[in-house]
């Protein structure tokens, strides 16, 4: 039995997985990350006594937002996890859980759980791109993850889609995550609502309902004028930055996770007419861009599964 967690700005999930990749249990604890990453996994453990009913765990996969060194299995940063720079998650964890464990970025291992248990097992080459709070990436060519010089690839989020769009969290301006993440979808809400009327939700957001992708998504099922347009920018941008993808890596399939996927009906349709418009043909013709088969636990998954492969020596 493996171990998949995958640790958020403000929780934790985790979930025992089988050998091909089954989840067993689940189990979900605060992040509280001002407490420092020590406590994290104290409470992970506990958790984790009642999930495996005493069984016992081969490895423990840890999927982490951030820039991640997976040799090393550190943060080298997070913006969500505040204080957990440079934090040695993988010696954290071992010593803490006693088992071998690995750690990687989550959209990484969204995407090796996806290339390995998902529908989309078996395909050479995938694109994974989680849409969240902010908009992740892993890409794996011919079996192998794609990581660059200092392990710190596949951040999509950060492509230049518009380099006169608005500012991103992280300094430039029209980055995919500034369009597609939540607080970009947010943004553009705010945005249209100054200018345009809105039939549900700006009288839903001025009585005081608390904006969240799933609000909006509700809005623009009702055919909220403002709603729609949102998810129409969103679905542009991220368009713009798959067709990129397409014609740089050529892959078998463009993932989509994260909690914002839930609404991918609502904005897939201008994602492919941008991507036929913008992208070379053939690749665009070969490509298969759909929402993420394994849902919410596609980090879990895959960290376990990466745990699993790395612990047999591949990959």
């Amino acid at each position: 039995m493996y171990v998949g967690i995958d640790i958020g700005g403000t929780n934790i999930k985790i979930a025992t997985i089988s050998a091909r990749g089954r989840v067993l249990a689940r189990g979900i604890v605060a992040t509280s990350p001002r407490l420092g990453p020590e406590a994290a996994f104290e409470r992970i453990g506990s958790a984790l006594e009642t999930l495996t009913r005493g069984r016992e765990v081969t490895a423990v996969g840890v999927g982490c937002a951030g820039l991640i060194d997976p040799v090393r299995g550190v943060v080298r940063s997070s913006p969500n996890l505040p204080g957990w720079e440079n934090a040695p998650l993988g010696r954290i964890a071992k010593r803490i859980l006693g088992v071998y464990t690995v750690v990687d970025n989550d959209a990484t291992t969204a995407a090796w759980g996806e290339y390995r248990c998902g529908t989309h097992r078996g395909c050479r080459s995938l694109v994974f791109i989680t849409l969240g709070t902010g908009v992740g990436g892993g890409i794996i060519l011919d079996g192998r993850i794609v990581r660059g010089a200092g392990n710190f690839g596949g951040e999509v989020g950060h492509m230049t889609v518009d380099p006169n769009g608005p500012r991103c969290r992280c300094g430039n301006r029209g980055c995919l995550e500034a369009f597609a993440g939540s607080y970009g979808l947010q943004r553009a809400t705010k945005a249209l609502l100054s200018e345009k009327r809105s039939r549900y939700l700006g009288p839903w957001l001025a009585a005081g309902r608390r904006f969240t992708p799933l609000l909006l998504a509700e809005a623009a099922g009702r055919g909220d004028s403002v709603a729609k347009a949102v998810f129409r920018i969103a679905g542009e941008a991220l368009g713009t930055a798959i067709a990129s993808l397409v014609n740089v890596f050529n892959p078998d399939a463009v993932v989509i996770g994260g909690g914002v996927s839930a609404s991918f009906d609502l904005f897939s349709p201008h994602v492919l007419r941008t991507v036929r418009r913008r992208a070379f043909a053939e690749p665009a013709a070969m490509v298969r861009i759909e929402r993420s088969s394994l849902g919410n636990d596609a980090t879990v998954v895959g960290a376990a599964m990466f745990a699993r492969d790395r612990e047999r020596g591949h990959p």
